[in-house]
Formats: C-alpha cells, sequence, structure tokens
C-alpha cells in the first residue's frame, strides 16, 4: 500500500464550476485530488441531494429541504436494507450505492481520470452537517447540526491504489 507523502495537498470537493471540464482539471491538480461536486451547475449536486440519492422515500428538494414519503420509505426499507447487508458482509453490490450520474456528475470521469493516471491517491467523499426534523410528525426537514453522540461515523471503502468500482 502507498505511503501518504508528508505535507500532502489536497482540496474539497465542493467547487464553484458550472462545466466539468474545468472543474476535473481544477480538482486533478492536487497530490490528493478529490471528486469535484457542482452545485452551481446543478441543485442536485448538493451535499444534501447527493446524499439522498437512492434511498427510498427520500428526496431532496430545490431549496435545500428534504422530503420524506413515509409510505415509500416503508414499502423500500426492506430492499434497501437487505442490499445493504449483503454489501457490507460480503462486499457484494457496492456500485449500487454510487451516487447517480444526475446527483454526481462528476464522479465517474474523476474515477476515470484517477484510474487512467495511476493516482495513488484519491478523495471522494459526501460530508457536512446532518439534518434532522423538528418533530416526529414533521415531514421537511432542513439541516441543523445534531448532537456530538447522534453524528453518524465516516465509512467507506480504503483501498488507495484500486477503485472499489469495476472498469468500463
Amino acid at each position: 500500500m502507498p505511503v501518504l507523502p508528508s505535507l500532502a495537498t489536497s482540496s474539497i470537493g465542493s467547487l464553484p464550476h458550472t462545466q466539468l471540464e474545468l472543474a476535473l482539471q481544477q480538482a486533478l491538480l492536487v497530490d490528493i485530488p478529490a471528486a469535484p461536486q457542482l452545485p452551481r451547475r446543478d441543485p442536485a449536486e448538493y451535499m444534501v441531494a447527493q446524499a439522498l440519492d437512492g434511498l427510498p422515500g427520500l428526496h431532496a428538494e430545490p431549496d435545500g429541504t428534504a422530503t420524506l414519503d413515509a409510505a415509500e420509505w416503508t414499502r423500500g426499507a426492506a430492499t434497501f436494507d437487505a442490499r445493504l447487508e449483503r454489501t457490507l458482509e460480503k462486499g457484494e453490490g457496492r456500485e449500487s450505492f454510487l451516487p447517480t450520474a444526475a446527483s454526481w456528475q462528476a464522479l465517474r470521469p474523476f474515477l476515470w481520470e484517477v484510474e487512467q493516471r495511476k493516482l495513488p491517491f484519491a478523495k471522494v467523499q459526501i460530508a457536512g452537517c446532518a439534518g434532522r426534523c423538528a418533530s416526529p410528525t414533521e415531514r421537511r426537514c432542513s439541516p441543523r447540526p445534531m448532537p456530538r453522540r447522534s453524528r453518524p461515523r465516516s465509512c467507506g471503502w480504503s483501498s488507495p491504489a484500486r477503485s472499489p468500482w469495476p472498469a468500463r
């Protein structure tokens, strides 16, 4: 496994660009590039929208809030849980948890560039504050800080020299 170089430069993924190619060029200028997110290009690339992508019954709105369709969540939760368990236990189906191209247009081109350039490290993450509803009956949630003990831990695959997704 490659060793992280001392004082290596990196960046955050959220960029002000509206053009995908320019954002990729900018992202790849540092030692450890971060997959660019382009919320100015499309509101679907805001952090909340990307994080909700693929979760049954949870939908991001253009104003940054999220809505919950409880019936849709109930119908899809068991299937989602089974997929998640299979992936966590056996490593199968990781690709199905990738954000769609609609919510992260630069992700797949970024991963391709990382693979083609044989970069030893790259950063891909969706991060930031978590949201919560003011009450269990409220159906619209806005981003608000959660108590430290309630914050989810970060997780992911750490295989720096190899992408967890199959090459095309």
